[in-house]
């Protein structure tokens, strides 16, 4: 091979090595675009919010919500209800107006009043007879946007009794009403050896604390929702959950006490009857022996069991817009 030829190959070589380097930085570049793409595709879907209501993708629902930059959710009172299994009108339901600064829903068992501005939350179970409300506290107030009255993420669990989980990573918000739940849980708690659940209004609010109420046809317990854990026994021949307090009223041997979730007695089981007269003051209604009187959430008395009658028939008093009556302008008890 003459000199020229020699120059020639080695020529060749440097640019087929010069060919394969570009061809190999092109690759790199081309795989480094196509995981660019993808990581961008990736994160445009998770800035689509997706909002999940009983397992059903729901774009009305969506459209509904109002972030704030804090991640605070806020979802409209009017026109949230429907997908809730509720109604909504101006006014109070004691009290009909078109007040469009208050208003209430209302499902078949219960009735709901808001008022703007306020984080108060007062609730009539429609199938008791004696017109008292509880009430609850969300985390925020009222508010009003475009002429509408809006609450929080948290207000709409307790106005509801509907979960709320906001899965910020994944963009996704997932929404369950309890009646819903419930129905998931009747066929599952016959693996757990029970046969039905309580059909008790207020025991199906425990779901949205992940409890069930359930019964074997003979007594009642409380187990968790997720796995069946025991958290009561069945052994009460009645029990109650209380929203407010997160407790349960049980009864045995026709006798009335307070276990809360932890199993703990927080009111042995002495009482004929005994019932929340009022969260902020801490104190039951109990009745022994045909009289009645009022002790505090440790069992303490604060008025003995000696009176024919407490509290008084509010059913008169509808323009006074009272809410109890137990505790009247916030300290007098009527015996």
């Amino acid at each position: 091979m003459n000199l020229l030829d020699e120059e020639f190959s080695e020529k060749k070589g440097k640019d087929t090595k010069r060919t394969m380097r570009v061809i190999l930085i092109c690759i790199v570049l081309l795989v480094i675009c196509i995981i660019g793409i993808f990581i961008y595709m990736m994160y445009l879907q998770s800035q689509n919010l997706s909002v999940v209501l009983n397992n059903q993708q729901n774009a009305d629902v969506k459209n509904l919500l109002v972030i704030e930059s804090d991640g605070t959710v806020y979802v409209p009172v009017r026109a949230i209800s429907s997908y809730l299994g509720y109604s909504c009108y101006n006014g109070e339901y004691s009290n009909k107006s078109e007040d469009t600064s208050k208003c209430y829903v209302q499902c078949e068992e219960e009735a709901v009043n808001l008022v703007l501005n306020s984080n108060k939350v007062y609730k009539l179970n429609l199938e008791k007879q004696d017109d008292n409300y509880t009430y609850i506290y969300m985390d925020n107030p009222v508010r009003a946007m475009n002429g509408e009255l809006y609450i929080s993420a948290d207000g709409m669990e307790k106005v509801f009794n509907t979960s709320f989980q906001y899965d910020t990573e994944r963009n996704v918000i997932t929404m369950y009403t309890s009646t819903y739940l419930l129905e998931q849980y009747a066929s599952t708690i016959l693996d757990y050896g029970y046969t039905e659940l309580s059909d008790n209004f207020e025991n199906n609010k425990a779901v949205m604390q992940d409890m069930l109420v359930v019964t074997d046809d003979q007594y009642f317990g409380v187990i968790n929702a997720s796995d069946g854990t025991e958290i009561l026994e069945c052994k009460y021949d009645d029990i109650i959950y209380q929203e407010t307090t997160g407790d349960f009223i049980v009864c045995s041997d026709s006798k009335y006490g307070i276990i809360g979730q932890n199993r703990k007695t927080k009111i042995n089981l002495t009482y004929d009857s005994i019932s929340l007269m009022d969260y902020d003051a801490e104190i039951y209604l109990v009745e022994k022996d045909n009289k009645y009187g009022v002790i505090d959430f440790n069992g303490n008395s604060k008025i003995y069991v000696e009176y024919d009658q407490i509290g008084l028939d509010i059913s008169r008093f509808e323009e006074n817009d009272l809410k109890t009556g137990y505790l009247l302008i916030d300290n007098l008890i009527p015996v």
